[in-house]
């Protein structure tokens, strides 16, 4: 079984190269364009439910939330034009408290995505190829 796992890792997720974080994964990744189809397709899965299928905050399990989902689109508009990537991707994965964000209603996405291969350091590069994904699906939406 051990020997399978990585090929099925790669068949189906793609081979992700070993990275620490979102920005070094996306660093070495060769296509932006590519991760970007990959993350709007992540974004549909995990995302679109609670902010809407084009981010802009009125998903249908969304609606009842308090505070209500951002929209994502005016991320960069609330920064004075700068799209803020490594906050972003704080965000997304969840783990590191934000303090200015206030409580968090989001799941905690890096746990979720690392679990999908059983945590350790394939489950963190997993997450950093989802997280690296949203993020420049993100990216592409902004107003």
């Amino acid at each position: 079984m051990r020997l399978y796992i990585p090929l099925f890792f790669t068949l189906f997720t793609g081979f992700l190269p070993v990275a620490a974080n979102a920005e070094d994964w996306r660093t070495k990744n060769e296509s932006r364009g590519n991760l970007k189809g990959l993350g709007q397709g992540y974004f549909n899965e995990f995302c679109a439910p609670c902010h809407g299928q084009n981010a802009e905050g009125v998903g249908p399990a969304g609606v009842n939330l308090t505070p209500p989902p951002a929209d994502l689109r005016e991320i960069a508009k609330r920064r004075k034009g700068v799209f803020p990537t490594a906050e972003i991707e704080k965000i997304i994965d969840g783990r590191e408290v934000i303090s200015a964000h206030g409580p968090r209603e989001m799941p905690v996405w890096g746990r979720v995505f690392s679990a999908k291969v059983g945590g350790g350091s394939l489950g963190e590069e997993l997450n950093a190829g989802y997280v690296a994904g949203l993020v420049e699906y993100l990216r592409s939406v902004q107003k």
